[in-house]
């Protein structure tokens, strides 16, 4: 159906002379064309409001007289020059002029409106701010402060892209590969989305800890303060509200190594203090260039020190992989750390040019 065809229908919709078939044939149009959609939705709406406020005779003589007018303009010849004054008939005639003098006035409003439609669908969407990005290599951590007032702090091995100015938006996205600490500054007009590969959360303003590495084993929110919501980029529907002093964790099971009808479990605990006597939130603390591991298995502990002091850990014995550590590093050198893990389990290392081998 062409843009004339489909106007006419719409003119006999306005009008209440529309068949069944007809009305099928719009609605069939409508359905194919998301942009004649719009155009109907937005003429229906607009003809119902001056229909319920204005008198319709005189809106249909109003648009008859503009129509003479620009007929007048466009073949003068057509007209008398002493034509002054518009009259409708008196009888039958009258009524079928009426008719004819509202569809016309249909017309005009279909030809008016969809114009400003056309302009409307062709205007060019705004365009996208400019974005930044952050990249931290191993061994690096840095601290961000977004146009907006929010703080991020940015662990190593981790990036994170955010627009340039958050002005004219209606929300305030930024997406993160790794692992940061977020003070969101309040905006209660522009809420905070942050996309992360497993999942994204919603916050207003607070602070809390996202970590998720693709290659670790679980993905992690640790909320401080504030509320957010969690939701899973494979359960969309599961919307997941964390209260303060609240973590929830993900395993990482991609979807294509699960069975179709198995979800992995999600875990909603509390956050990890450093022993009873010390108040260090070990989620947190490499904020403060602190690495705290409490029952940390050898091969998570060694994915943890690899960003940490930029180096690539490799096993060669398989049953060193499972030995758990607690303990702490702060400004200790890679050589020191590995000998204080030695005090606690047995095992042997080596290190090449940023190697280490453990055996």
């Amino acid at each position: 159906m062409d843009a004339d065809q489909f106007s006419w229908l719409l003119s006999k919709e306005l009008q209440g002379t529309i068949t069944a078939e007809e009305r099928a044939a719009l609605e069939a149009a409508a359905a194919r064309d998301p942009d004649l959609a719009l155009q109907r939705q937005l003429l229906v709406a607009f003809w119902q409001e001056r229909r319920a406020t204005q008198d319709p005779a005189r809106v249909t003589k109003a648009a008859f007289e503009r129509l003479v007018v620009n007929i007048k303009n466009t073949d003068p010849a057509q007209w008398a020059d002493d034509a002054k004054e518009i009259s409708l008939p008196e009888g039958p005639g009258r009524r079928r002029l009426y008719s004819l003098l509202k569809a016309a006035a249909v017309l005009l409003l279909l030809a008016g409106c969809a114009y400003i439609v056309r302009l409307y669908l062709q205007r060019p969407a705004p365009a996208a701010p400019p974005m930044a990005s952050k990249h931290n290599a191993k061994g690096d951590r840095s601290r961000i402060i977004l146009t907006d007032g929010t703080v991020v702090w940015l662990n190593a091995d981790s990036e994170l892209q955010y627009p340039e100015s958050f002005d004219g938006s209606r929300e305030r996205k930024v997406s993160l590969s790794g692992e940061a600490f977020f003070e969101v500054a309040p905006d209660a007009s522009k809420p905070f989305l942050i996309s992360t590969a497993r999942m994204n959360i919603r916050v207003l303003g607070t602070s809390f800890n996202v970590r998720s590495y693709p290659e670790d084993a679980k993905h992690e929110t640790t909320l401080i303060s504030g509320a957010i919501e969690v939701t899973l980029k494979d359960r969309p529907d599961a919307k997941i509200r964390l209260q303060p002093n609240e973590k929830l964790v993900i395993p990482n099971t991609l979807p294509d190594t699960m069975a179709a009808d198995h979800q992995p479990a999600l875990v909603i605990s509390q956050p990890t203090y450093f022993r009873d006597q010390d108040s260090a939130m070990i989620e947190t603390a490499w904020v403060e260039n602190r690495l705290i591991f409490q029952g940390e298995r050898f091969e998570d502990l060694a994915r943890q020190m690899e960003r940490w002091y930029n180096v690539e850990i490799e096993f060669r014995n398989k049953e060193l992989p499972g030995l758990r550590f607690t303990g702490m590093f702060r400004n200790e050198k890679l050589e020191v750390a590995l000998k204080a893990l030695q005090l606690t389990e047995p095992f042997n290392y080596k290190i090449l040019d940023g190697h280490v081998i453990i055996y």
